[in-house]
């Protein structure tokens, strides 16, 4: 008879977790379709990876186990769907506003996200979004009301625990498996390869530098020992200034596009005039800051979390070595400019840790003019620079950060100045939002000329670097660009002394030890694994130790 009971029981779990592996996959069809914005990509994805598909709705499944063992079944499976069905609209929201996809990191990142809402939805998509949050809520409050509970019987519970261990042994070593076998090198690359699920899972567990696997002392000093080279400081004095353009790049780039006219005539001539390169970036559409970090630490984003933002993690409680740090060992002044407000993406708290004495934000800044979409102008920014360096009577290093080209980019706009010729190509791309883009770009143009104009006569040298932070979005693809890829900007090294170097491509990360390097500057351990390591293979490998054990480890480079 007990044989019986456990029989019936083992049947009904079956039954239900039959219906848990139905819903399962039922979610990660809607998640995925919605992530990619086309049910054809999704047919595609699954054809050409069924694994990843598999993958992806066991994570999801996994989910919905513990509903196996809950007495209040029926709102639990409620519950979990809800919360997976609303991270599905998130990411497809996030990807048609900024390009990449939601990550656990955004989480964190909901409050400078709600203060600039307003830029990017209408008061009417406002409105809709907060009346489906508020009734997805109140559905789950009445579900948990008004559902009746459920008793597990013994056989039930025992049979759905050795299903649910298996299950998850099996979610589990396909994990390891893919990850192992094919780990991304960036975030938009991991959901669209990796998918939704899986990518923001691992975005989750995944934070920080990961501990080498030969991390020790002895490991540290070898590498300090290889890269402490003895090095003169060059007698010529020479500020540094960094401008990081928003969204910023030059738009003959794009492969048969054919304008009116040139919207960046100026930072053109600048390329063929002065040494240049395309610099790849972490991240495309957003993420300024992560950009900001690899350019003022010389660090890899790759080593750190999927989807990570240092500046919202690490860096608000430790301090870390970056080039203001290491001018300001040289005698620099290090000033920090930002035409935004001082509190996004907790930059009032990161910047004293990354060695800045002085902050300039928006809030600092009067006669502001904004952009049709609320987004400060970049021409406040040139006396606030030219202040900075008289501000001091030594050297000055200055990083200034604008934010005019910003999306999002209103579909409506009509620009005076700037068409897009037709083409068929380009069908796909909005002439109204290209060409409001176009217009800031311009401004941003004139922004950079009337700074150099003025930077050339100054009685000081003065190095200034520009380049953008991430590609605009846009609908372009990287077959649409010259350079081939998404993660590629450009930048421009100009000097008012002849600064002499060839032309070269670099990574965000590499090009302030470079800029150091062409000063004849060494400052900094991660500068000097930059210019020691640089062309060598274990380079990336020097990187991480040195990083894990300056936020994460016990800090022996500095001991040594």
């Amino acid at each position: 008879m007990k044989k019986l009971v456990y029989g019936f029981c083992g049947a009904v779990a079956g039954r239900y977790l039959l219906s848990l592996v139905m819903l399962s996959v039922l979610i990660e069809c809607l998640i995925e379709v919605l992530g990619r914005h086309s049910f054809m990509s999704f047919l595609s994805n699954i054809a050409s990876t069924p694994h990843i598909f598999l993958l992806n709705s066991l994570i999801v499944l996994c989910t919905f186990l513990p509903t196996l063992f809950a007495k209040r079944r029926a709102f639990a499976l409620i519950l979990t769907s809800v919360l997976w069905l609303g991270c599905g609209v998130a990411n497809c929201v996030m990807m048609s506003l900024r390009g990449s996809p939601l990550t656990a990191r955004d989480v964190l990142l909901l409050r400078d996200g709600l203060s600039i809402a307003a830029i990017y939805l209408s008061a009417l998509q406002m409105i809709l979004i907060g009346v489906t949050i508020t009734a997805a809520i109140a559905g789950v409050i009445i579900a948990y009301l008004k559902l009746p509970k459920h008793s597990v019987k013994k056989g039930s519970r025992k049979a759905a625990s050795i299903v649910a261990a298996a299950i998850l042994a099996v979610t589990i070593k396909i994990t390891v498996d893919v990850g192992g076998a094919s780990e991304p090198n960036n975030t938009l690359e991991s959901y669209e390869k990796l998918g939704f699920a899986y990518s923001f899972t691992r975005s989750v567990f995944s934070s920080g530098v990961r501990k080498p696997e030969e991390y020790s002392e002895a490991a540290v000093t070898k590498i300090m020992r290889e890269i402490t080279v003895e090095s003169d400081v060059p007698e010529q004095r020479i500020n540094v200034i960094f401008v990081q353009l928003e969204s910023f790049f030059d738009p003959s780039e794009i492969k048969h596009l054919a304008l009116s006219e040139n919207p960046t005539p100026y930072f053109s001539s600048l390329k063929t005039a002065y040494p240049s390169g395309y610099l790849t970036v972490p991240v495309i559409g957003a993420g300024t800051v992560n950009t900001e970090f690899e350019v003022l630490t010389g660090l890899d984003l790759m080593h750190f979390g999927l989807g990570e933002y240092p500046y919202e993690s690490i860096l608000i409680e430790k301090t870390c070595e970056s080039v203001a740090y290491n001018l300001r060992n040289l005698g620099y002044s290090a000033h920090a400019i930002h035409n935004h407000n001082r509190d996004f993406y907790a930059r009032d708290v990161v910047y004293p840790n990354l060695g800045f004495e002085r902050f300039i934000a928006l809030e600092d800044m009067p006669n502001v003019q904004y952009t049709p979409t609320g987004w400060a102008k970049d021409e406040v920014l040139l006396d606030h620079i030219l202040d900075s360096l008289e501000l001091t009577d030594g050297l000055d290093f200055i990083f200034t950060v604008t934010a005019q080209g910003h999306g999002k980019y209103p579909e409506d706009f009509d620009a005076l100045d700037f068409d897009v010729i037709e083409n068929e190509e380009f069908e796909h791309i909005n002439s109204g939002s290209f060409e409001y883009y176009l217009t800031q770009l311009s401004q941003t143009d004139s922004f950079i000329r009337n700074l150099l104009h003025t930077l050339e006569i100054y009685d000081e040298d003065v190095v200034t670097v520009l380049y953008g932070d991430h590609l605009p979005v846009l609908p372009i693809t990287s077959d649409d660009l010259i350079s081939g890829s998404l993660y590629m900007t450009e930048y421009v090294i100009w000097s008012n002394f002849g600064l002499d170097t060839a032309d070269k491509n670099l990574d965000a990360n590499e090009l302030s030890a470079y800029v150091l390097s062409l000063l004849g500057l060494s400052e900094g351990v991660i500068t000097k694994i930059h210019q020691y390591y640089e062309n060598k293979d274990d380079r990336d490998e020097a990187l991480r130790m040195i990083g894990y054990d300056m936020l994460y480890g016990e800090r022996h480079y500095i001991r040594d």
